[in-house]
């Protein structure tokens, strides 16, 4: 996948809560991180109902009111669409970012593929 590293918080050197943890601690736990650990990327498939409600939504209400999801699919398909447009005509890729629930846990099955980030 073409921008694993592009993330600004520089996640394929370190986790980015190591670089918090140092500046309250004041001792430099990131350089030892950086050279005894690898980074990958975790691709998973996942159920909608499993994702925080800001993935897709602008605002809390606009989630609880769109009860057969119909604004989530337009949004995706129009997301999916500028990608296409923005790759093909500019060369440029977006990131996007999905966020689990923090109290859930991905299972085994859903992983579809765990890859180094070089």
């Amino acid at each position: 996948m073409q921008g694993d590293k592009e993330y600004g918080g520089i996640v394929h050197i370190r986790p980015e809560i190591l670089f918090d943890i140092s500046k309250v601690i004041k001792k430099n736990i990131e350089t030892y991180w950086e050279q005894n650990n690898k980074a990958f990327v975790l691709e998973y498939e996942e159920n909608f109902e499993n994702f925080e409600w800001f993935t897709f939504y602008d605002n809390k209400d606009d989630y609880y009111n769109d009860l057969s999801r119909m604004e989530h699919k337009k949004k995706l398909i129009s997301k999916a669409l500028y990608r296409i447009h923005n790759d093909f005509f500019d060369g440029s890729i977006k990131e996007e970012f999905a966020y689990m629930k923090s109290s859930y846990t991905i299972p085994w099955k859903n992983i579809i593929n765990v890859r180094e980030i070089i």
